[in-house]
């Protein structure tokens, strides 16, 4: 935790000193990204259990932080069963919502637009959870084959892959969704 916190210095820094708007910017994302991270640790020294993180509690948490990033107008909301996983898995999951909001807040509710982003947690029959990712702004376009995804998009995948889950994501009537299917068990 302590090595997070010095590199979380030193962006703050390197930000601070910017004055180019798309570089702050970016910081901005690496902060939060370590924030996430740094998160996961905080959990791990609050639970009695040595290396297993309990998600409701977690994600919790970690809204409360992406809240205060959050515009006035966009309600951020959890509903999330307790299950407990290990600390490289609730990780990749923080990591998927926090990228989710992050990338909800700056595309889906333009032009100061009212709206919620709601993040789901379930424990499905099969020994599976469900994470559900959901926000009713603008929508997204298809994803067009052959084209570069966004970076938050790619680092969701990742995260994806690296609990051993399937994701799918797509744009309704209104709004965006990403849905994870992941095994409970290591």
């Amino acid at each position: 935790k302590n090595s997070l916190e010095s590199v979380s210095s030193l962006v703050k820094l390197q930000r601070g000193a910017s004055k180019d708007d798309n570089v702050r910017s970016a910081l901005d994302e690496v902060s939060q990204r370590l924030r996430t991270v740094s998160l996961v640790h905080e959990e791990l020294n609050i639970t009695s259990k040595a290396d297993e993180v309990e998600l409701s509690r977690y994600l919790e948490r970690l809204a409360g932080l992406l809240r205060a990033n959050a515009a006035g107008n966009v309600r951020i909301d959890v509903a999330a069963e307790e299950l407990n996983i290990d600390s490289r898995r609730a990780t990749a999951v923080g990591m998927i919502v926090s990228e989710f909001v992050s990338n909800s807040l700056k595309h889906a509710f333009p032009d100061d637009r009212s709206g919620a982003i709601r993040i789901s947690l379930s424990r499905l029959s099969d020994g599976r959870a469900q994470l559900l990712c959901e926000d009713d702004g603008i929508g997204a376009p298809p994803v067009q084959p052959g084209v570069r995804r966004g970076l938050g998009l790619r680092i969701m995948e990742a995260s994806v892959s690296q609990i051993g889950g399937a994701s799918d994501a797509g744009a309704g009537g209104e709004g965006f969704g990403f849905r994870v299917v992941f095994p409970l068990g290591a």
